[in-house]
């Protein structure tokens, strides 16, 4: 009796590990931390975003130089996921819409604005992670 508990909960946890990595690649899944990562941005929570930033960049660029990076010309106020577009099993490109706010020193006003753009992202190291230069 023992051993097949051992057993059933050995099969419930590599199921559960494996479910997790499963849902990982959804664009679901992808869409959702493209949104959280901008949610850090437009909270000035640098740190926080830089830890969404690829391996390869966090072991090449130092955080302060990616904090370094933003600067207080623009506020960011919304941000919406439009569409994930895969390019492969570990490459996706994730369709922003950037809502924002700048003040124009000409004619002494608040501009608000909306900005599309893509990023690209990347499956490394059991996770998604944004691609940067």
């Amino acid at each position: 009796m023992r051993i097949f508990t051992v057993a059933a909960l050995l099969f419930f946890f590599v199921g559960c590990a494996s479910f997790g990595s499963a849902e990982k690649k959804t664009d679901n899944y992808i869409s959702n931390r493209a949104l959280q990562r901008w949610n850090t941005l437009i909270a000035k929570d640098f740190k926080k975003a830089y830890g969404y930033q690829s391996p390869g960049y966090r072991k090449a660029k130092s955080l302060d130089f990616y904090s370094r990076q933003f600067g207080s010309w623009v506020k960011w106020t919304g941000v919406k996921v439009k569409t994930v577009n895969r390019i492969s099993d570990k490459i996706a490109e994730v369709d922003i819409k950037l809502e924002f706010e700048f003040f124009q020193k000409w004619s002494e006003s608040l501009e608000k604005r909306t900005s599309n753009f893509s990023e690209k992202w990347i499956y490394a190291e059991g996770d998604w992670w944004i691609v940067s230069n």
